[in-house]
C-alpha cells in the first residue's frame, strides 16, 4: 500500500527535523516547573550547563522540552487541595500562555521564553480511530 507523503512518512520527517535542531535540550516534568516555579526568569544556561567551561565559539540555544502530559498535569493542579500548589500552577500556565508562539507542527509547538530559551511543547501523537 502506498500512503500519501503527509501520513507517516512526513510525521518521521517532521520529528527528524525537531530531534536534529541544534541546541542543549533538557526535558521538563511537573516538578520542575514547581522547582523552578519562576521558570521565566531562572538561569536555565547554568541548570543545563549549556557553557560547559573553557568552551570556545558561539553560546548552544537551549531547548527547554516540555511533554503535554506536563501541561495537562499543571492543568489539573490548578483545582488542587494545597492553595500554595493551585496558585503556582495557575501562575505558570499563565506564564506559557504569555509566550511568543514561534513555530508549531504536529511534533511540537515552539515557544520564545528569550533571546536562547525556547520552551518546545511536545504534542501527543493520537492516531485516529481503526489507524
Amino acid at each position: 500500500m502506498v500512503r500519501p507523503a503527509g501520513g507517516p512518512a512526513g510525521k518521521l520527517r517532521q520529528v527528524n527535523y525537531f530531534a536534529q535542531r541544534p541546541g542543549r535540550i533538557a526535558v521538563l516534568d511537573t516538578s520542575a516547573f514547581h522547582e523552578f516555579d519562576r521558570f521565566w526568569v531562572a538561569d536555565w544556561a547554568k541548570v543545563t550547563e549549556a557553557n560547559p567551561p573553557h568552551a570556545s565559539g558561539p553560546e548552544l540555544p537551549i531547548r527547554m522540552v516540555v511533554p503535554l502530559v506536563v501541561v495537562e498535569e499543571l492543568d489539573a493542579q490548578k483545582i488542587h487541595p494545597n492553595g500554595k500548589v493551585r496558585q503556582a500552577a495557575r501562575e505558570i500556565l499563565r506564564q506559557l500562555r504569555g509566550l511568543e508562539r514561534i513555530s508549531t507542527s504536529s511534533v511540537a509547538d515552539v515557544l520564545h521564553l528569550d533571546n536562547r530559551v525556547t520552551i518546545e511543547i511536545l504534542l501527543d501523537d493520537h492516531p485516529a480511530a481503526g489507524q
